[in-house]
């Protein structure tokens, strides 16, 4: 197995979400075969998973064509393929699936997770990671979707980067801590979930928790530029372990199928959800 060890932190938590998993596959010998549903390039998760277990068959999809198509380029793995969503209708099961940064994104988080659950193999597990819609992240980004409606970010951003220069991420590879962006679309968040609710979603749609961690404590531009400036990258993924989950910026969890009775799922609409789908719809 090659050394996983070269992964550098950042305020997002990117190490740390690796990690999680890799524990468990380590921990679960049985593991033969993972899917990511919204793998996007593919290089947020399920790059440096392969290039690791060498013997476990990885499977990216997503339906953004230019996410997938720059994955397939710079793919050198056999071990891993990537796909467009649907592009394949299979019979067929995974050990792990993975729904990274996803639920926040469609407009039918439940039938998602309803539909995942015939891919699932009966000891399989669903790895999820979703922002707190309620913590800091989201709140940063709020700010400055607001403060680019007025046309001031680009003077905060050049007034930083007299402080602070801009660094690239380009290549993820073991001789560099640049890495390639997880996806090359662009896609808003139209859901906000509370802790409450994410676990209401996940127990309303046939899934048990077998544990969950907290990511990350805050992020979000112009804060992550900072962090990594200041090699806060891990501190900042540390302190998340000891706060309350309502105070981090993004949850992990781990869960399994079970045989409890579905219930509907109705997605929150309060006030903070409104006004972040307006800022959306105005492109705010």
């Amino acid at each position: 197995m090659n050394n996983i060890k070269y992964l550098k932190e950042d305020s997002y938590g990117y190490k740390k979400r690796i990690h999680y998993l890799l524990d468990y596959i380590k921990k679960n010998k049985n593991v033969k075969n993972v899917l990511e549903i919204g793998c996007g390039t593919g290089f947020g998760i399920l790059y440096p998973l392969a290039r690791h277990f060498k013997k476990i068959s990885f499977v990216g999809e997503d339906i953004d064509i230019q996410s997938i198509e720059f994955a397939n380029q710079k793919n050198s793995l056999s071990n891993l393929v990537f796909r467009n969503s649907n592009s394949e209708k299979e019979n067929y099961t995974y050990d792990i699936i993975i729904i990274s940064e996803v639920l926040e994104h469609v407009e039918k988080p439940q039938k998602l997770l309803l539909d995942i659950k015939s891919k699932l193999s009966d000891s399989g597990i669903l790895f999820i990671t979703i922002p707190n819609g309620y913590g800091p992240f989201e709140m940063v980004s709020t700010l400055m979707r607001i403060l680019d409606f007025f046309k001031l970010t680009n003077k905060i951003r050049n007034f930083k980067r007299i402080f602070i220069p801009r660094i690239t991420v380009t290549q993820n590879n073991e001789k560099s801590n640049y890495r390639i962006s997880d996806t090359l679309a662009d896609s808003p968040h139209i859901n906000f979930f509370n802790f409450k609710d994410i676990k209401k979603l996940i127990y309303y749609s046939g899934y048990q928790i077998i544990s969950h961690k907290n990511r990350t404590f805050i992020c979000g531009d112009p804060i992550d530029i900072l962090i990594n400036k200041l090699n806060l990258s891990n501190l900042n993924s540390q302190i998340a372990d000891y706060l309350p989950n309502i105070l981090v910026s993004d949850w992990m969890f781990i869960v399994k199928k079970n045989s409890s009775k579905l219930k509907k799922f109705k997605s929150p609409l309060n006030f903070w959800v409104k006004f972040r789908r307006y800022l959306v719809g105005k492109n705010i």
